[in-house]
């Protein structure tokens, strides 16, 4: 469960890195009855992962995921994760759940890939005992395995996870929690 201080730190990243048009768009946030909530952009297309397991258990025989699109995939969210890592600052939960469709899932050469749930931003240059670790079939090798008080590259960590994320799509590898 997430202290109520690290609810802030999405909240901080969001308004922070707000002008990208890669990362999902904050609009609000307010406390009601001591809970949180938080208003972003409606991306109607949904995550990657839903549109990943329609594919793959649908009849029709098309996948989705062309080379074309996975191109437009990683330009996408690198440009977001690039905006995050020029501003100091790193996603550290890449996987296709925090990656949203905004537009037509019938036409992904047009829909924009957008990045979201910014819940384990933090700075570049946190420490490893000050971070909350994202999914692990999607965290770098070095995360799961370093000392806690080690600095650590952590831009690194969300290629790593953007890799790893095409992969799994590529090899349609499905991954359930």
């Amino acid at each position: 469960m997430y202290s109520f201080y690290a609810l802030f730190y999405e909240i901080f990243a969001l308004s922070a890195l707000d002008k990208c048009p890669y990362i999902n768009n904050f609009h609000n946030a307010w406390l009601e009855l001591d809970f949180l909530h938080i208003q972003l952009e409606y991306c109607t297309g949904g995550c990657l992962y839903q549109l990943f397991l329609r594919s793959l258990f649908s009849s029709q025989n098309s996948y989705p995921f062309t080379t074309i699109v996975l191109i437009r995939l990683i330009r996408h969210v690198s440009l977001a994760l690039e905006w995050m890592h020029t501003r100091n600052m790193c996603h550290l939960d890449v996987k296709p759940h925090n990656i949203l469709i905004q537009g037509n899932v019938n036409d992904l050469l047009t829909a924009d890939f957008v990045l979201g749930d910014l819940g384990n931003a933090r700075k570049l240059s946190c420490k490893m005992n000050e971070i909350q670790l994202g999914d692990g079939s999607y965290l770098a090798p070095e995360l799961l395995k370093s000392d806690t008080g080690k600095r650590l590259d952590l831009g690194k960590v969300d290629i790593f996870g953007l890799g790893a994320t095409v992969k799994k799509i590529i090899l349609k590898l499905i991954i359930f929690f």
